[in-house]
């Protein structure tokens, strides 16, 4: 292979190495990594509070739960549950978000009308 030949090869293997990294770096930023959301779930005899009511899609929810409440309570978001709780009662429920939707909560242990809601992931 003669000096122009190499140059050649070189510079297209150097066209070739950026266009891979270009996408490579593309696919990296659209999926992104899953970041971990710590979320306190304060479930009372009659309401469920949350400290926040939302996420980025590809998050990963690490629900916070305790029971603040006299009598005893779960914890329900989706298809996801916590088992039930005694007053005082703690545990903790982690779901992956991958898809863009609303979410009901609720409760389904000594239930009143306000003890549900609707979690969103953006």
């Amino acid at each position: 292979m003669n000096r122009r030949h190499l140059a050649f090869a070189l510079a297209a293997a150097a066209m070739l190495a950026v266009g891979a990294g270009a996408l490579v770096s593309s696919a990296r930023s659209t999926t992104g990594l899953e970041l971990q959301r710590p979320i306190a779930v304060t479930v009372t005899d009659g309401a469920i509070r949350l400290d926040r009511r939302s996420v980025q899609r590809g998050d990963v929810g690490v629900f916070l739960v305790r029971n603040a409440g006299r009598r005893p309570h779960n914890f329900i978001i989706g298809i996801h549950h916590t088992r039930v709780l005694p007053p005082g009662g703690r545990a903790t429920l982690v779901v992956d978000f991958g898809v863009r939707e609303t979410i009901p909560y609720r409760t389904a242990v000594y239930s009143t009308p306000g003890m549900t809601g609707r979690f969103r992931v953006l």
